[in-house]
């Protein structure tokens, strides 16, 4: 069964129940990082992760803003920023979703990393690595 069969399979489990996959996620021991935690846990970070489609995507979002990303042999430039709240994850691609800011609650559970979209549903599943380690910003 693939990661984003399974993924369906919980959220057809949460809506039986009434809680969102990403509430079921943190009940299941994942920590929702916000603030200064998710600012130290992003910033100069790679994440390896699947979208929706089952493609790899890594991106490393740097120090201070800047993010690049490759998905399949598509590479990207972008800019992440956190919301005012300090809840969010915030990233801005100059091609990919459209060049749309899309931002996302970040869930991270021993090496996994979960971003989810406001509705609690996962958007990337994967893992993170500290540094470029795909050497993504050249």
């Amino acid at each position: 069964m693939t990661m984003f069969r399974m993924m369906a399979v919980v959220l057809a489990a949460a809506a039986l129940v009434g809680c969102s996959a990403m509430q079921m996620y943190q009940n299941e021991g994942a920590t929702k990082l916000t603030g200064r935690p998710l600012k130290d846990f992003i910033e100069a970070t790679t994440l390896e992760v699947k979208n929706p489609q089952g493609q790899d995507l890594q991106a490393y979002l740097g120090v201070g803003g800047p993010a690049w990303a490759k998905l399949g042999e598509t590479k990207d430039t972008g800019a992440w920023t956190m919301s005012a709240d300090s809840n969010w994850i915030c990233v801005t691609w100059k091609q990919l979703r459209e060049g749309k800011e899309n931002c996302y609650a970040v869930l991270r559970k021993g090496e996994a990393v979960r971003l989810y979209n406001a509705a609690g549903e996962p958007i990337y599943v994967g893992t993170f690595k500290k540094g470029d380690v795909h050497r993504l910003a050249g």
